[in-house]
């Protein structure tokens, strides 16, 4: 009778500082990243586009022409912290919600249950993510320097 009560000995700490497996946790994130291949083009390109115009390009218009923020810098390389910002925040919350989707129909225990340590899982899932923010934050930048106009007694 002592062997068929299995009592809960809850995770070893072998496991929770484990990476097994976690190339496997990000080849499964790469292949959603990847099914919804509308969407891969507007992470990655539109949505960092749009953010920069409509922040910077929009807004800029209202900034006075003669005085620039700090006295050094002007209003498009002010507010780029910002816009990398949102986009670190729209592409994380995004893993939030994944991760919840995880846990809420027991595909966490699941991943987590079949080798993979807990911080194998969460380096798989903040991968992909990582490096969407990664070529946002370097499409901003290109168009931002496309934007600025160049500094005074450049020519």
């Amino acid at each position: 009778m002592h062997k068929l009560l299995r009592i809960n000995q809850g995770i070893k700490s072998n496991q929770i500082f484990s990476f097994n497996k976690w190339t496997t946790i990000f080849e499964y994130e790469l292949l959603a990243f990847w099914a919804t291949k509308g969407q891969v083009f507007n992470l990655l390109f539109l949505y960092p586009i749009l953010n920069l115009l409509f922040f910077g390009v929009g807004i800029s218009s209202f900034a006075p022409k003669d005085v620039s923020t700090f006295g050094t810098t002007n209003y498009l390389a002010f507010i780029f912290p910002g816009i990398l910002g949102i986009n670190i925040f729209r592409t994380f919350s995004h893993v939030i919600y994944r991760l919840t989707l995880d846990k809420r129909y027991g595909l966490q225990g699941l991943k987590i249950g079949a080798g993979t340590g807990i911080l194998g899982y969460i380096l798989g899932m903040f991968i992909v993510p990582t490096m969407i923010c990664i070529i946002q934050a370097c499409v901003v930048f290109m168009i931002l320097i496309i934007l600025s106009p160049p500094p005074i007694g450049c020519f």
